[in-house]
C-alpha cells in the first residue's frame, strides 16, 4: 500500500512538472521549436522559389531576345519591300506577291513562336503554370477564360499544341494585321508573340470584346503583352504556391504542438491520479477534459504565433523597411568607417522580429489566461498585478533577444571573415530554445526545493499535533 508521504510526494512532483511544461514559458519552448521548423520550411520554400524564378526568367529573356533578334531582321526586310514597291495602302500590298507572302509568313511565324512560348511555360513554369495557362471561349453570348485540363496540359507539353473540341486553338492577333500592316513605327509590336491570344475558332470569330465580333473584317485592338503577362502571372502563381505550402506546414505544426501538449497533460494527469481513491470513470473524464483543453489552447496559440511570424517576416520585402534600413546603414557607415562596417539586413530584421513578436504574443496571452483563472480564485487586483509583472518580464526578455539577434546580424554582415553564425539560421532558434529550457530548468529546481520544504513543514506540523494529542489527550 502506498504511504501518504509517498502519495503526496508523487502528486507534488507531478504538479511541479505540470507547472514547468504547461506554463507560459514552458509552452514557449514548444512554440519556439515549431517556429524554428516553420522558419526553415519558409527558407527552403523561398529558396526553391527564388532559384526557380531566376532560372525561369533567364530562359524566358533568352527566348525573347532570340525572337526579337530574328524578328528585327525580318521586319527590316519587309520595310525594304514596302519602300521598293512604294506600297502605301493595304490594297496595294495585296498586289505585290512578295510582300503579301511575307506578311503571311510573319503571321504564321507569330503563331508558331507563340506556341513555342506556351510550351516553354508549360514545361518550365512548374505548378504555377497550371493556374495560369488557358484559352478564351465564347458560348451563349458569353466570353470566358478556360484553364487547360490535365489532358490538354500534357498535350501541350508533348506536342506543342492544344486541341479543343477537335480543333487546334487559334492564335488571334490582339491588334489586327490588316489595319496596322503599314504602321511602320509599331510593326515590332504588331508582329510579335505578345500580340497573340489563344481562342477557340468560335470565340475568334464571334467574341465582340476580345476578337472580331462576327466578321473577320472587323478591326481589333488591345494591350499586346500576352507572353510577358503570362510570365509574370506564372511567377506570382508559384509564389502563391510556396506561401500555401508554408501555411499548410504551419497548420500541421500547430496541430502537432496541440497534440504534444495534450499528450503531456494526459500523462501528468494520469500520474497525479494514479493512487487517487476516486473511481477511474471519473478520473478518466478529468484526464480527457484537461488534455483536450490544454491541447486546444496550445495548438491555437501556436497557430496564432506562426501566423504572426509569417506576417511580420513578410515585411522584409516592404519598401518602407528597406528605405529605413538604408538610412540606418548610411549612418553606421559614417559612424564606423572601415572594411568591417556593421550593417543591417531588412529581411533578417523582419525574420527575427517575427520570431520575437510571436513568442512574446504567445506568452502574454498565456499569462492573460492564467490571470483570468487567478482572478476567479482570488481577486482582480492580485491577478492584474501579477499579469502586469509577467508581461513586463516577457517584453524585456523578448526585446533583449531581438536586440541580441540584431547585434549578431550586424557582426555577421560586417564581413565574411567574421566568426559569427548567421542569425537567420539555427543559431537564433537554438539560442532561444536554450534560454527558455535553462530558465525552466532553474524554475523546476526551485519549485522542487520549495515543495520539499513545504511538505516537510506539513509533516512536522502533523507530528507536533500528534505529540500534543498524546501528551494532553492520551
Amino acid at each position: 500500500m502506498t504511504s501518504i508521504e509517498s502519495y503526496l510526494a508523487k502528486r507534488a512532483h507531478a504538479s511541479n512538472l505540470e507547472r514547468t511544461y504547461l506554463s507560459e514559458d514552458g509552452l514557449s519552448i514548444a512554440a519556439t521549436a515549431g517556429l524554428g521548423l516553420s522558419h526553415f520550411k519558409a527558407i527552403k520554400e523561398n529558396d526553391l522559389f527564388n532559384e526557380w524564378e531566376v532560372d525561369f526568367s533567364q530562359k524566358f529573356n533568352q527566348k525573347i531576345d532570340e525572337f526579337t533578334e530574328r524578328r528585327f531582321s525580318d521586319l527590316e526586310e519587309y520595310k525594304g519591300l514596302l519602300n521598293e514597291h512604294s506600297i502605301n495602302s493595304y490594297e496595294k500590298l495585296q498586289e505585290v506577291e512578295e510582300a503579301k507572302r511575307m506578311v503571311k509568313n510573319l503571321r504564321t511565324d507569330d503563331v508558331n513562336s507563340r506556341w513555342d512560348f506556351e510550351q516553354f511555360f508549360a514545361i518550365k513554369g512548374n505548378e504555377g503554370a497550371k493556374r495560369v495557362l488557358g484559352y478564351n471561349s465564347y458560348e451563349d453570348g458569353q466570353s470566358a477564360y478556360n484553364m487547360y485540363s490535365e489532358e490538354q496540359f500534357s498535350q501541350l507539353i508533348d506536342t506543342g499544341r492544344v486541341v479543343v473540341d477537335g480543333e487546334t486553338l487559334q492564335g488571334h492577333h490582339i491588334n489586327d494585321i490588316s489595319s496596322n500592316v503599314l504602321d511602320l513605327e509599331n510593326l515590332e509590336a504588331l508582329f510579335h508573340v505578345n500580340n497573340i491570344r489563344w481562342m477557340t475558332r468560335t470565340a475568334h470569330h464571334q467574341d465582340p470584346e476580345y476578337a472580331h465580333g462576327g466578321s473577320w473584317q472587323n478591326p481589333t485592338e488591345g494591350r499586346a503583352s500576352e507572353v510577358v503577362d503570362k510570365k509574370e502571372s506564372i511567377i506570382d502563381a508559384n509564389k502563391d504556391i510556396a506561401d500555401e505550402n508554408i501555411a499548410k506546414f504551419d497548420y500541421q505544426v500547430g496541430i502537432g504542438i496541440g497534440v504534444f501538449i495534450s499528450s503531456i497533460t494526459a500523462i501528468l494527469e494520469i500520474w497525479k491520479l494514479k493512487n487517487d481513491p476516486r473511481p477511474w470513470k471519473k478520473k478518466s473524464l478529468l484526464v480527457a477534459t484537461s488534455s483536450l483543453v490544454r491541447g486546444f489552447e496550445a495548438g491555437t496559440l501556436a497557430l496564432l504565433a506562426l501566423k504572426t511570424r509569417t506576417a511580420i517576416s513578410s515585411l522584409g520585402e516592404s519598401e518602407i523597411l528597406h528605405s529605413n534600413v538604408d538610412i540606418a546603414n548610411s549612418f553606421l557607415t559614417q559612424a564606423f568607417p572601415g572594411d568591417l562596417t556593421a550593417t543591417l539586413d531588412a529581411q533578417n530584421i523582419a525574420s527575427v522580429a517575427g520570431i520575437s513578436t510571436s513568442i512574446a504574443e504567445l506568452r502574454i496571452i498565456r499569462s492573460g489566461i492564467v490571470a483570468i483563472v487567478q482572478w476567479r480564485q482570488s481577486n482582480f487586483k492580485t491577478a492584474f498585478d501579477q499579469f502586469g509583472k509577467d508581461s513586463s518580464v516577457i517584453i524585456v526578455e523578448e526585446s533583449a533577444f531581438f536586440g541580441a539577434a540584431l547585434l549578431f546580424d550586424m557582426l555577421y554582415q560586417a564581413g565574411e571573415d567574421a566568426i559569427i553564425p548567421d542569425p537567420t539560421g539555427g543559431f537564433i532558434i537554438a539560442t532561444r530554445l536554450a534560454w527558455s529550457a535553462g530558465k525552466k530548468g532553474y524554475q523546476y529546481r526551485e519549485n522542487k526545493k520549495t515543495m520539499k520544504i513545504c511538505r516537510q513543514r506539513r509533516f512536522d506540523g502533523l507530528y507536533e499535533t500528534a505529540i500534543v494529542s498524546l501528551v494532553y489527550l492520551g
